[in-house]
């Protein structure tokens, strides 16, 4: 049997009553978040990075002790060519992607943010002093950093804006959270899996909102 709830009787439901009615209908139409092999990919993920973390500490102190002050290198042009066109895409994905609106804008954003900073960094460091290392410093704090700033906190708020609207299409309620706090995929999985919603404990069956006399009756909305 299909129950139709009109606009009006949505407008007259309170607050809470929509966030559990949005709720019950994300834990129907929510694929499951985790499962085992989801799990063995995260663990091998954490495993490697961990690995790579503890393996480059005493790499980076062997570097310190062992490579020479100055240093001749063959394909010089070759490789800031490659690290510019590199560049240059990015910057060029990072348009699209904005012009066209794409969610592909936040990683985008993120690697030519990265790029600028690195290229800005390397400008600085392999520059010899005077001319060269006053245009490469001028460089790196007149566009490179400046562009990497702003793409950074492009990112941020887009990540922000797209946790918030999934809050709020899974019923979750609450303030923002800081953005190394909030779960993988925005909201706990388990706050939209089947038979949860906000404020009630994994596994338990949410209460039916208060009838007001004005909204739809309990229960209809699960029918």
């Amino acid at each position: 049997m299909m129950v139709k709830i009109s606009d009006d009787e949505l407008a007259r439901m309170s607050h809470a009553e929509r966030a559990l009615l949005l709720a019950r209908l994300a834990a129907l139409e929510t694929p499951p978040l985790r499962s085992r092999a989801a799990e063995r990919r995260r663990h091998r993920l954490v495993l490697l990075t961990t690995v790579a973390t503890a393996v480059l500490v005493p790499w980076i102190v062997g570097l310190g002790l062992t490579l020479p002050h100055r240093y001749v290198t063959n394909r010089w042009s070759q490789t800031w060519i490659g690290f510019d066109a590199a560049l240059v895409v990015c910057l060029a994905a990072t348009t699209w992607c904005g012009w066209r609106r794409r969610q592909l804008l936040i990683p985008a954003s993120i690697v030519t943010a990265t790029l600028l900073i690195c290229d800005a960094w390397f400008d600085v460091m392999t520059a010899r002093t005077g001319r060269d290392l006053a245009a490469s410093l001028t460089s790196a704090v007149v566009i490179e950093l400046p562009m990497a700033t702003i793409l950074i906190l492009l990112s941020r708020r887009l990540v922000r804006l797209t946790l918030r609207v999934t809050r709020l299409r899974s019923g979750a309620d609450g303030p923002d959270l800081p953005l190394w706090k909030v779960p993988l995929f925005g909201v706990p999985p388990e706050s939209i899996g089947p038979g949860s919603a906000p404020g009630t404990a994994p596994g338990s069956a949410p209460a039916a909102p208060a009838s007001s006399g004005t909204g739809p009756p309990s229960g209809q909305e699960s029918r």
